[in-house]
């Protein structure tokens, strides 16, 4: 008996960030204790498997030596009406290059966040936990009249985290 599988959809996914005090735009975007990006492209972070080399007299030879190193994690969201989503990277952003010019506390500002991947139905399909997530880079907003009125405004981010984990919802 043949079983028809849809293909993955690889155009609905959200990143959702805790809410840091520190940080809070008092958004519509915040969802209680949360915020939510709309993602249009999310890049997930390559893992490598780290090798050592022992040397032998008629050739060296690569062993794993059982470490991994993620790469970093790169998303383009959708920015509000209000910019509001946008302060928050941003200021979460510049709190980690200076936690005192923010006078916003003293944490390390890496949380664990996680990215939604949804089925055509906008039923979430799987989830990736991602720990110690902040953000390393932001781009520049792209402020043009060649963009059409219905384009939303993106913006690009990208994270460094310590590694991430995949479920099935």
């Amino acid at each position: 008996m043949a079983t028809n599988i849809s293909f993955a959809n690889k155009s609905k996914f959200r990143l959702v960030l805790p809410f840091m005090e520190f940080l809070s735009t008092e958004s519509v975007n915040e969802k209680g204790n949360s915020m939510t990006l709309y993602c249009s492209n999310v890049i997930l972070p390559n893992v490598a498997m780290t090798q050592t080399t022992i040397g032998t007299p008629y050739y060296d030879m690569k062993i794993s030596n059982r470490g991994l190193s993620w790469g970093d994690l790169s998303v383009v969201y959708s920015v509000d009406e209000y910019y509001n989503n946008f302060e928050f990277i941003y200021n979460w952003f510049m709190y980690m290059h200076d936690p005192e010019i923010q006078n916003l506390g003293n944490t390390s500002g890496m949380v664990d966040a996680t990215l939604y991947i949804y089925s055509n139905n906008d039923n979430p399909k799987l989830r990736f936990t991602l720990n110690n997530i902040f953000p390393t880079q932001i781009s520049g907003i792209d402020f043009t009249k060649e963009i059409m009125d219905t384009e939303d405004i993106k913006h690009q981010v990208t994270f460094s985290l310590d590694y991430y984990k995949l479920e099935k919802d």
